[in-house]
């Protein structure tokens, strides 16, 4: 399978910087907490796996997150959708 990559991005960082922090306003009331604070964005592909069969879609996308692991984010590039959020608690059973 032969994939082409590019590296032009849509979502500007003062959009992915706002949607991250609603997103952590929305699922952990932090939302406040990294509106005076510098945040890590990274860019590049998603590998997501759309079925049981491990069929793979690569989907250009942001990695936003402060400067440690967690909370972060994961946005599609081309419409600003939350793709996936993880604050890094687990549970446990």
């Amino acid at each position: 399978m032969r994939i082409n990559l590019d590296t032009v991005h849509h979502l500007q960082l003062g959009q992915l910087r706002n949607l991250f922090i609603n997103d952590a306003q929305k699922n952990d009331h932090l939302g406040s907490f990294f509106k005076d604070s510098c945040l890590q964005a990274e860019f590049g592909y998603y590998q997501q796996y759309v079925n049981p069969n491990n069929t793979i879609r690569y989907l250009k996308a942001w990695l936003i997150k402060p400067h440690t692991d967690y909370p972060n984010a994961i946005y599609l590039d081309s419409a600003g959708v939350l793709l996936g959020y993880d604050n890094g608690i687990r549970t446990f059973r």
